[in-house]
């Protein structure tokens, strides 16, 4: 069994689900699309594992080769279906015990299908989807996929060695730690399908996307070129101004090995500040050389990382409970607001670049990625590109503000819009 240290943050939470859209023509059959599933799925040990979890809080990935994952097929009736089934699958909890970590659906249409694939974060992070997405592709168009990549699971000690936290920290951290282990809490699977039954009840989401064509798109990356900004801090940047006020974003940083092609959390995360100027590349400029100083340095790339892996596992289990649940208890509320679990303030945003799979007799089309809307966010982003458009997907908590953050999306993508033909 294979110990789950780095991304054991995400066993209970209510929202982890990372989901993955596109169209494939021609339409192939229900049959074909379901055998390049299961052949792909073969390659990848998460997505024939099981989770176990102990009363001290540790888990592991049991590695059974059962076929845990579920396929649905269903007519398609129009281009958003996707969001539909994302949506409705939010709220339906992963029987990750019996190995259930991924779900997809086959749906139909006379001259195209599309294929949307929700998995579990504990299965692998936002890049890893893509590879699954590309290994399906490869299938389908009869070229047999490389061989099966076991489960892997990042060393915590070894990638956050170089990371301090600070003394007043790691001492609260550890009275906390001490006082949970005293009360000797233990909350059985049950507890946590009430919780996310809860969550759900009082929690509500909704998905917009605009797609960039590719005269915007080629404009766009070279006036990011120009002035040295990654296509996340353009978006970043049109997002503050949108909204008008300074915002906090944590981007998702890929830092899987050179050549590794498996399904694993290799993703870091920092936070990075960016605010409203009246020079919208000044805004973004600012953004990224935040961004290039936190990347570059390992104590603040991992910070999140050593942070959340110092905290007693059953204390993060406590604070989603805390969350979603109504548990009463004075530590995990203390370690809920650490997280920023209780304010849901932060963009979640993750660009995860050119999707090219092969093509053949198949062309996969119209690429949409929506990271998870994790606690501590109030938007989720994920950015695509693919044949020159670039596809922004965003995901909010709908609590009565929903229209302010579809017009704060609209506004943004249209501020990307304008910069790119301005030039």
């Amino acid at each position: 069994m294979t110990p789950i240290t780095k991304s054991r943050i995400h066993l209970h939470s209510p929202c982890a689900n990372i989901v993955t859209a596109f169209n494939i023509t021609p339409a192939p059959t229900t049959e074909s699309i379901e055998r390049a599933i299961r052949a792909a799925a073969l390659r990848h040990g998460s997505m024939s594992s099981r989770v176990f979890q102990n009363e001290d809080g540790s888990a592991f990935f049991d590695d059974t080769r059962t076929e845990g994952y579920k396929i649905f097929a269903a007519e398609l009736e129009g281009e958003f279906d996707w969001m539909v089934v994302a949506a409705e699958e939010e709220r339906g909890e992963f029987d990750v015990e019996n190995g259930e970590l991924a779900r997809f659906f086959i749906l139909e249409g006379s001259e195209m299908t599309q294929l949307v694939i929700v998995s579990h974060h504990l299965c692998g992070d936002e890049q890893s989807q893509l590879q699954l997405a590309a290994d399906i592709l490869d299938e389908l168009e009869g070229e047999k996929a490389a061989s099966k990549i076991p489960v892997v699971e990042q060393d915590l000690g070894e990638i956050t060695a170089e990371v301090k936290l600070p003394n007043m920290m790691g001492m609260m951290i550890n009275m906390m730690n001490k006082r949970w282990t005293k009360a000797g809490r233990f909350f059985p699977r049950s507890s946590f399908s009430m919780m996310f039954e809860r969550a759900w009840q009082s929690r509500s989401t909704d998905i917009v996307s605009a797609v960039l064509n590719v005269d915007i798109t080629e404009k766009l990356l070279n006036l990011c070129e120009q002035n040295g900004v990654s296509l996340a801090g353009a978006v970043s940047a049109a997002v503050a101004m949108a909204s008008g006020e300074t915002e906090d974003v944590s981007v998702n940083i890929d830092m899987r090995p050179e050549g590794f092609s498996g399904m694993a959390n290799h993703a870091a995360s920092v936070t990075v500040t960016v605010s409203p100027e009246a020079d919208f590349w000044i805004s973004a400029r600012n953004f990224q050389g935040e961004l290039n100083a936190k990347t570059s340095d390992p104590s603040a790339r991992f910070f999140l990382t050593k942070f959340v892996g110092e905290i007693d596992n059953r204390l993060i289990d406590a604070s989603y409970y805390c969350t979603y649940g109504g548990f009463p208890d004075p530590i995990a509320r203390q370690v809920t607001e650490l997280l920023g679990f209780d304010k849901s303030k932060n963009i979640l945003l993750a660009d995860l670049g050119e999707f090219a799979p092969k093509t053949g007799k198949y062309r996969a089309e119209g690429i949409k990625m929506l990271p998870p809307l994790a606690p501590n966010g109030k938007y989720s982003v994920g950015i695509t590109r693919q044949n020159g458009e670039i596809s922004i997907v965003m995901q909010f908590i709908d609590d009565g503000d929903g229209d302010m953050a579809r017009d704060i999306f609209d506004d943004a993508v249209m501020i990307l819009m304008d910069e790119a033909l301005r030039g």
